[in-house]
């Protein structure tokens, strides 16, 4: 299973580096259940490139650390 992320940006920034990621739902996001649309979360992590079977290539993260903040209003 894979859950989506948006609006990805530094912690403490306004500026989006990403407007979204797809991300395996490993054991680090089963511990923050419940997980929820609006939810916000920190999370610690290394970019790491990789080549697709096209030749072109993009970039995923490996999640280290991940946390729940808060739910949006």
């Amino acid at each position: 299973m894979r859950t989506l992320l948006t609006n990805l940006h530094p912690f403490g920034m306004k500026f989006i580096f990403a407007d979204h990621l797809w991300v395996p739902y490993d054991k680090k996001w089963e511990r923050i259940e419940p997980f929820l649309q609006g939810l916000k979360v920190t999370f610690v992590a290394t970019g790491i490139r990789y080549s697709r079977s096209n030749g072109t290539s993009d970039y995923k993260l490996a999640f280290t650390k991940v946390s729940k903040l808060w739910l949006l209003d």
